[in-house]
Protein backbone atom coordinates (compact mmCIF):
# COMPACT_ATOMS: atom_id res chain seq x y z
CA UNK A 1 0.00 0.00 0.00
CA UNK A 2 2.73 2.59 0.78
CA UNK A 3 4.09 1.93 -2.72
CA UNK A 4 1.58 4.48 -4.04
CA UNK A 5 3.81 7.19 -2.60
CA UNK A 6 6.51 6.19 -5.07
CA UNK A 7 4.05 6.87 -7.90
CA UNK A 8 3.16 10.20 -6.27
CA UNK A 9 6.75 11.47 -6.13
CA UNK A 10 7.48 10.15 -9.63
CA UNK A 11 4.51 12.06 -11.05
CA UNK A 12 5.85 15.11 -9.26
CA UNK A 13 9.20 14.72 -11.03
CA UNK A 14 11.13 13.76 -7.88
CA UNK A 15 13.01 10.80 -9.28
CA UNK A 16 15.71 10.82 -6.60
CA UNK A 17 13.10 10.58 -3.85
CA UNK A 18 11.39 7.70 -5.67
CA UNK A 19 14.72 5.91 -6.14
CA UNK A 20 15.51 6.34 -2.44
CA UNK A 21 12.13 4.89 -1.46
CA UNK A 22 12.59 1.89 -3.76
CA UNK A 23 16.12 1.34 -2.47
CA UNK A 24 14.90 1.42 1.13
CA UNK A 25 12.18 -1.09 0.28
CA UNK A 26 14.70 -3.40 -1.43
CA UNK A 27 16.98 -3.12 1.60
CA UNK A 28 14.25 -4.28 3.98
CA UNK A 29 13.55 -7.29 1.74
CA UNK A 30 17.26 -8.11 1.59
CA UNK A 31 17.70 -7.88 5.36
CA UNK A 32 14.67 -10.09 5.87
CA UNK A 33 16.08 -12.66 3.46
CA UNK A 34 19.41 -12.68 5.29
CA UNK A 35 17.91 -12.97 8.77
CA UNK A 36 15.03 -15.35 7.96
CA UNK A 37 15.76 -16.95 4.58
CA UNK A 38 13.24 -19.79 4.87
CA UNK A 39 10.43 -17.50 5.99
CA UNK A 40 11.28 -15.01 3.24
CA UNK A 41 11.09 -17.68 0.55
CA UNK A 42 7.79 -18.90 1.97
CA UNK A 43 6.36 -15.40 1.96
CA UNK A 44 7.57 -14.21 -1.45
CA UNK A 45 6.77 -17.44 -3.29
CA UNK A 46 3.44 -18.41 -1.69
CA UNK A 47 1.95 -16.29 1.08
CA UNK A 48 2.13 -12.97 -0.76
CA UNK A 49 -0.29 -14.38 -3.34
CA UNK A 50 -2.66 -15.92 -0.76
CA UNK A 51 -4.83 -12.87 -0.11
CA UNK A 52 -7.59 -14.93 1.49
CA UNK A 53 -5.47 -15.63 4.55
CA UNK A 54 -5.80 -12.08 5.91
CA UNK A 55 -9.58 -12.20 6.31
CA UNK A 56 -12.85 -11.72 4.46
CA UNK A 57 -12.83 -8.46 2.47
CA UNK A 58 -16.57 -7.88 2.88
CA UNK A 59 -16.70 -7.60 6.68
CA UNK A 60 -17.18 -4.13 8.15
CA UNK A 61 -13.64 -4.16 9.55
CA UNK A 62 -12.57 -3.53 5.94
CA UNK A 63 -13.13 0.15 5.24
CA UNK A 64 -11.67 0.15 1.74
CA UNK A 65 -13.63 0.73 -1.44
CA UNK A 66 -13.85 -3.02 -1.98
CA UNK A 67 -15.44 -3.52 1.42
CA UNK A 68 -17.94 -0.74 0.78
CA UNK A 69 -18.93 -2.09 -2.65
CA UNK A 70 -19.09 -5.70 -1.50
CA UNK A 71 -21.48 -4.81 1.30
CA UNK A 72 -23.57 -2.49 -0.87
CA UNK A 73 -23.96 -5.13 -3.61
CA UNK A 74 -24.21 -7.98 -1.09
CA UNK A 75 -21.51 -9.72 -3.10
CA UNK A 76 -18.54 -11.24 -1.24
CA UNK A 77 -16.42 -11.05 -4.41
CA UNK A 78 -17.46 -7.95 -6.40
CA UNK A 79 -14.62 -8.36 -8.94
CA UNK A 80 -14.84 -5.76 -11.74
CA UNK A 81 -17.58 -3.93 -9.83
CA UNK A 82 -14.83 -3.01 -7.36
CA UNK A 83 -11.72 -3.03 -9.54
CA UNK A 84 -12.91 -0.51 -12.13
CA UNK A 85 -14.07 2.10 -9.60
CA UNK A 86 -10.85 1.52 -7.63
CA UNK A 87 -8.76 2.34 -10.72
CA UNK A 88 -10.81 5.49 -11.33
CA UNK A 89 -10.54 6.59 -7.70
CA UNK A 90 -6.80 5.89 -7.72
CA UNK A 91 -6.29 8.03 -10.81
CA UNK A 92 -8.39 10.92 -9.47
CA UNK A 93 -6.71 10.74 -6.06
CA UNK A 94 -3.21 10.87 -7.51
CA UNK A 95 -4.20 13.66 -9.89
CA UNK A 96 -5.54 15.72 -6.99
CA UNK A 97 -2.46 14.93 -4.87
CA UNK A 98 -0.07 16.07 -7.60
CA UNK A 99 -1.92 19.38 -7.96
CA UNK A 100 -1.71 20.10 -4.24
CA UNK A 101 1.14 21.30 -2.07
CA UNK A 102 2.98 18.58 -0.17
CA UNK A 103 0.99 18.64 3.06
CA UNK A 104 -2.19 17.87 1.12
CA UNK A 105 -0.43 15.84 -1.54
CA UNK A 106 0.86 13.42 1.09
CA UNK A 107 -2.52 13.23 2.82
CA UNK A 108 -4.45 12.63 -0.40
CA UNK A 109 -1.98 9.95 -1.49
CA UNK A 110 -2.26 8.13 1.84
CA UNK A 111 -6.06 8.30 1.81
CA UNK A 112 -6.20 7.17 -1.82
CA UNK A 113 -3.99 4.20 -1.00
CA UNK A 114 -6.35 3.16 1.79
CA UNK A 115 -9.36 3.43 -0.52
CA UNK A 116 -7.98 1.42 -3.44
CA UNK A 117 -6.24 -1.21 -1.34
CA UNK A 118 -8.21 -4.50 -1.40
CA UNK A 119 -8.26 -4.45 2.40
CA UNK A 120 -7.85 -1.48 4.74
CA UNK A 121 -8.75 -2.63 8.23
CA UNK A 122 -10.24 -0.03 10.55
CA UNK A 123 -6.95 0.33 12.45
CA UNK A 124 -5.13 1.21 9.22
CA UNK A 125 -6.93 4.56 9.12
CA UNK A 126 -4.45 6.37 11.33
CA UNK A 127 -4.31 8.96 8.54
CA UNK A 128 -7.29 10.56 10.29
CA UNK A 129 -4.85 12.07 12.81
CA UNK A 130 -2.70 14.13 10.39
CA UNK A 131 -5.84 14.86 8.35
CA UNK A 132 -7.54 16.39 11.38
CA UNK A 133 -4.38 18.31 12.31
CA UNK A 134 -4.12 19.89 8.82
CA UNK A 135 -7.82 20.74 8.71
CA UNK A 136 -7.62 22.50 12.07
CA UNK A 137 -4.37 24.28 11.13
CA UNK A 138 -6.04 25.68 8.00
CA UNK A 139 -9.20 26.71 9.81
CA UNK A 140 -11.45 24.28 7.96
CA UNK A 141 -13.75 23.76 10.93
CA UNK A 142 -16.63 22.09 9.09
CA UNK A 143 -14.43 19.39 7.59
CA UNK A 144 -12.57 18.99 10.89
CA UNK A 145 -15.83 18.48 12.79
CA UNK A 146 -17.12 15.93 10.29
CA UNK A 147 -13.80 14.06 10.38
CA UNK A 148 -13.72 14.01 14.18
CA UNK A 149 -17.30 12.71 14.40
CA UNK A 150 -16.70 10.09 11.70
CA UNK A 151 -13.67 8.59 13.43
CA UNK A 152 -14.97 8.78 17.00
CA UNK A 153 -18.62 7.76 16.58
CA UNK A 154 -17.49 4.27 15.49
CA UNK A 155 -20.80 3.61 13.73
CA UNK A 156 -19.32 0.62 11.91
CA UNK A 157 -19.42 -1.35 15.16
CA UNK A 158 -23.10 -0.55 15.75
CA UNK A 159 -24.56 -2.47 12.80
CA UNK A 160 -25.45 -6.19 12.93
CA UNK A 161 -22.47 -8.32 11.94
CA UNK A 162 -23.07 -11.83 13.27
CA UNK A 163 -22.22 -14.49 10.70
CA UNK A 164 -22.54 -12.88 7.28
CA UNK A 165 -24.76 -10.09 8.57
CA UNK A 166 -22.35 -7.57 7.04
CA UNK A 167 -23.65 -8.63 3.61
CA UNK A 168 -27.33 -8.24 4.48
CA UNK A 169 -27.63 -4.77 5.94
CA UNK A 170 -30.68 -2.61 5.14
CA UNK A 171 -29.91 0.37 2.90
CA UNK A 172 -29.97 2.89 5.72
CA UNK A 173 -27.25 1.02 7.60
CA UNK A 174 -24.83 0.92 4.66
CA UNK A 175 -23.42 4.43 5.34
CA UNK A 176 -23.01 3.50 9.01
CA UNK A 177 -21.01 0.42 7.98
CA UNK A 178 -18.57 2.33 5.72
CA UNK A 179 -17.97 5.75 7.32
CA UNK A 180 -14.21 5.99 6.65
CA UNK A 181 -14.47 5.09 2.98
CA UNK A 182 -17.41 7.43 2.36
CA UNK A 183 -15.76 10.38 4.08
CA UNK A 184 -12.55 9.81 2.13
CA UNK A 185 -14.47 9.69 -1.16
CA UNK A 186 -16.03 13.04 -0.25
CA UNK A 187 -12.61 14.52 0.59
CA UNK A 188 -11.09 13.31 -2.68
CA UNK A 189 -14.04 14.64 -4.66
CA UNK A 190 -13.81 18.03 -2.98
CA UNK A 191 -10.04 18.19 -3.49
CA UNK A 192 -10.31 17.17 -7.14
CA UNK A 193 -13.26 19.36 -8.12
CA UNK A 194 -12.91 22.33 -5.77
CA UNK A 195 -12.23 25.85 -6.98
CA UNK A 196 -8.89 26.76 -5.41
CA UNK A 197 -5.51 25.20 -4.88
CA UNK A 198 -4.81 23.37 -1.63
CA UNK A 199 -2.07 25.48 -0.06
CA UNK A 200 -0.56 26.38 3.29
CA UNK A 201 -2.33 29.34 4.87
CA UNK A 202 -0.84 30.88 8.02
CA UNK A 203 -3.93 32.99 8.71
CA UNK A 204 -6.98 31.90 6.67
CA UNK A 205 -8.98 35.00 7.69
CA UNK A 206 -6.39 37.37 6.26
CA UNK A 207 -5.30 35.36 3.24
CA UNK A 208 -6.08 37.48 0.18
CA UNK A 209 -4.26 35.47 -2.49
CA UNK A 210 -6.46 34.95 -5.53
CA UNK A 211 -6.38 31.42 -7.03
CA UNK A 212 -5.85 30.82 -10.69
CA UNK A 213 -8.70 29.35 -12.71
CA UNK A 214 -7.05 25.95 -13.03
CA UNK A 215 -6.33 25.45 -9.33
CA UNK A 216 -8.24 23.15 -7.00
CA UNK A 217 -8.88 22.96 -3.27
CA UNK A 218 -10.58 21.04 -0.50
CA UNK A 219 -13.69 23.17 -0.22
CA UNK A 220 -15.15 24.05 3.18
CA UNK A 221 -18.71 23.30 2.11
CA UNK A 222 -19.84 19.68 1.98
Amino acid sequence: TPGLFVVYVLLGGRRRVAATALAAYAATVAVGALVLPAASVEYWTRLVFDTGRVGKPWIIDNQSLQGLIARALRDPAPGPAWLLPACAVGAVGLWAACRAQDRWGILLTGLTALLVSPISWSHHWVWCVPLLAVLLAEGRRTWAAVTAVCFTARTLWMVPRAGDGDLHLPWWQEPLASPYALLTCAILASAAFGQQNVRVVEDPQHDQQQPSSGDHVLRDDL
